[in-house]
């Protein structure tokens, strides 16, 4: 064995200063030609230089050009990079390789290529030709991609850049060609390339999904749709995303859709529609924050919220799940600066969609402070305050069944309304007493005809001062005022003003013991620490009424929940009313060590309000709230939220919240989530159980299930089953989804999933309730 060590900086003056260190040659057999200044080795050579290591059956290394010429039976590594060939050409000045009929790999991508010519060093482009490629780690790939010509390029710079081009393409399953393409360009980021979901949903027939990802400039992704349904027609659309707000969905996103839709009657519960529709249906979105005066961020920023949609029923109809989420988007533009000790804002809410009920606020100005200290003196500020032009007006489609209650009751209160045929269903008009009719019926009348457009002024100012007494008992004593004035936005001398005195108290203290010895591995607990710790919270508002005749935007809604009683905390404005509250509580923690910290092992939190004076429903006492939270291990988690009547109250109810996920092992996993609600006034009942599990059958094969049962009145709500098999670069779903919808048809679907893990990307969403994004 020989060696030889070439001292490139001492050839500075042929290779240039930018080219210094060692290449490190070793083979059976090494000369120096000084003349020509040629390095031949022969015999199982190897050559090393910084990253890159050479093997060959003979090498000569060029100092003039920095060219190394490998032969017989050559690999080259680099990082994650392997070439194998009979034959190289590398340049260490500028990591370029040069080759005849290469092969290679840089997981997860592997090709054989008739030519190659690449960059290692700096590794932003790929040249082949004649090559064939694939992501199968295999001798025998399942699939396979051969074309004339294959540019992987982009690999040093950022992911959403990165891309291969592929021209006369054939793609190979196995040894069967099953498409052709002339030329294909494909981001090696998933969002990007083209993504398809075939399957079949009862109220939309047969459907196939499709979007095409690309990168428009460096920090666009552009996303076109197109969609077919059997049953609705053609849709499509195109997105924008902004890749510098790519964590945050809310921002840099633009959307639209439009469909034609075929048939406009049918519903998302396959019900026949009463409402006309037009079939030219779409929606427009546009969430963006703009930083002034940009492009960094900063403290002022114009936020943008716009939706625009054809009809009311579009999401339901097209994009369910994010009806379910949101079912009636916002719109607002609100421009916003953020102060050390608070943030001050100039907003309007507008109108676009007039078939929702919303109110509209052209513009409002808001200026809120943080609670901070005042100076030196214990004491604490809290405020804000508020002004601008309101205005709530009924959706179209609630206007028009008002009308037609208002038009039935009026028959009710003439003797002309006709009688129902026998054995129809009850209804709640004709049902309705003469007294009641007539109550209905004016409420009815203010709220079609009424208007509700007032100016509004408001400001709140609270001063709190915590302390610890004693050393163990904490106390914050907080006193607020609120003023709020009204007036009309016609002109009009009907005005009124509203003030609320604020005073509360907030104790608590804390005792705790350590159980040092109690262990119990399995479920995670080293140690324990019991801290229990009391409290008190306590409330009294007076405030003085307001002319009803005076709208209500920022208002109560019904609830579950207990409400907020510190009023900078409150934000239903409009609602102040007195009111003289004790919240007591005990709030319990077991605390155990983990990673060398403190970790809670399990939380209870319990308390229940008493009512001195209740200002909603003259109740004495609200209902007793427990909330759980248990993670005593990472496969386990188990939160629960229960509330218990205390009294004989009519508005005494039961309410409990259950999730438990349970994950055992790495073969299976389940999810239960119960909800209970019981003799609520406002509510219906409700015994809701849903169940999620899924569990891997080996290494291919994997089945999950998912099932929802109304046991309130004994409805299977939706059922859902999907087989998964891996098929090493794929991933293939069989899925199917039946749903019960009480006052329709039932909703059953299937789709078919087809999921490349590897790049190139044809990942398909794996879900079985498509939402055509």
């Amino acid at each position: 064995m020989s060696f030889l060590t070439v001292d490139l900086h001492a050839q500075a003056g042929l290779l240039g200063e930018a080219s210094g260190g060692n290449i490190d040659i070793e083979s059976d057999e090494t000369d120096y030609d000084h003349d020509n200044g040629v390095a031949t080795a022969r015999g199982n050579v190897y050559i090393q230089y910084g990253g890159t290591e050479i093997f060959a059956g003979k090498a000569e290394y060029h100092i003039s050009t920095g060219d190394i010429h490998a032969e017989d039976n050559v690999s080259i590594y680099q990082g994650g990079l392997a070439y194998k060939g009979d034959a190289a050409i590398y340049n260490i000045n500028t990591g370029k390789i040069t080759a005849n009929h290469l092969r290679s790999g840089m997981s997860p991508l592997f090709y054989d290529s008739g030519s190659i010519d690449t960059e290692l060093d700096k590794m932003d482009k790929i040249s082949m030709k004649s090559s064939v490629f694939t992501t199968h780690d295999s001798a025998n790939p399942n699939y396979k991609i051969k074309a004339k010509e294959i540019e992987i390029v982009g690999l040093d710079g950022p992911e959403h850049k990165q891309r291969i081009i592929f021209k006369n393409m054939t793609v190979y399953a196995g040894s069967m060609p099953v498409f052709w393409l002339p030329y294909l360009s494909q981001p090696l980021d998933a969002e990007q390339g083209y993504h398809f979901l075939p399957g079949y949903r009862s109220n939309w027939g047969a459907f196939l999904l499709n979007s095409y990802g690309l990168m428009i400039g460096d920090h666009t992704l552009a996303t076109a749709r197109l969609d077919f349904r059997s049953a609705r027609g053609v849709a499509g659309g195109l997105d924008l995303q902004s890749m510098r707000h790519r964590d945050n969905p809310n921002f840099g996103k633009f959307t639209s859709y439009y469909a034609y839709d075929t048939d406009t009657s049918q519903t998302h519960t396959n019900r026949t529609r009463e409402e006309a529709i037009d079939e030219n249906r779409y929606r427009v979105n546009f969430q963006h924050r703009i930083y002034l005066p940009g492009p960094e961020e900063s403290t002022l920023y114009l936020d943008f919220d716009i939706n625009k949609i054809s009809d009311a029923f579009f999401y339901q109809d097209f994009f369910p799940n994010e009806y379910r989420i949101d079912p009636e988007p916002d719109n607002l533009v609100n421009l916003q600066k953020v102060f050390p000790r608070g943030t001050a804002s100039l907003w309007a809410r507008f109108r676009p969609n007039n078939f929702y009920r919303t109110d509209s606020r052209l513009p409002e100005f808001a200026l809120d402070f943080t609670t901070s200290p005042i100076g030196r003196t214990g004491l604490y500020y809290t405020g804000e305050t508020s002004a601008g032009i309101y205005e709530e007006k009924l959706g179209t489609v609630e206007r028009d069944r008002m009308l037609a209650d208002i038009e039935k009751l009026e028959a009710k209160l003439a003797g002309t309304l006709e009688s129902l045929p026998p054995g129809s269903e009850p209804d709640r008009i004709r049902d309705l007493t003469v007294v009641e009719a007539e109550s209905l019926l004016g409420e009815l009348r203010a709220l079609v005809d009424g208007d509700t457009g007032f100016n509004r002024f408001d400001t709140y100012h609270q001063i709190s001062m915590p302390k610890t007494l004693f050393g163990w008992l904490n106390l914050t004593p907080r006193l607020g005022g609120r003023a709020t004035a009204y007036g009309d936005v016609s002109g009009d001398a009907s005005s009124d003003t509203r003030t609320a005195l604020h005073a509360g108290l907030d104790a608590s203290f804390k005792v705790s013991k350590n159980y040092a010895n109690a262990r119990l591995p399995r479920l995670g607990v080293d140690g324990v620490r019991h801290i229990v710790q009391p409290y008190i919270n306590y409330s009294f508002v007076a405030a003085n009424s307001t002319d009803p005749a005076i709208g209500k935007i920022d208002r109560l809604v019904p609830s579950t929940q207990l409400r907020p009683l510190d009023l900078s905390q409150y934000t239903a404005i409009d609602s102040i009313t007195d009111w003289n509250i004790i919240r007591t509580g005990v709030n319990q923690r077991f605390q155990t060590q983990r990673d060398g910290a403190a970790y809670n092992w399990l939380e209870l939190d319990t308390y229940f309000e008493t009512y001195i004076d209740d200002p909603e429903y003259d109740r004495d006492l609200s209902n007793l709230y427990a909330d759980l939270d248990f993670r005593p291990v990472p496969w386990m988690a188990v939160g629960v939220g229960a509330q218990f009547p205390m009294g004989t109250s009519p508005w005494d109810y039961s309410e409990y919240n259950t999730r438990v996920a349970f994950m055992p092992n790495d073969t299976f996993e389940f999810t239960v989530t119960h909800r209970y609600l019981q003799d609520h006034p406002l509510f219906e009942n409700s015994n809701l159980l849903d169940l999620r599990a899924y569990v891997r059958l080996g290494d291919r094969w994997g089945l999950s299930a998912r099932q929802r049962y109304e046991f309130d009145d004994g409805t299977l709500e939706f059922q859902q089953y999907s087989v998964h098999y891996d098929l090493n670069s794929w991933t293939a779903g069989l899925g199917a989804i039946i749903a019960d919808h009480r006052s329709g048809e039932d909703e059953y679907g299937i789709v078919l999933t087809l999921t490349l893990k590897d790049f190139p990307s044809l990942s398909v969403p794996i879900g079985l309730t498509p939402t055509g994004s």
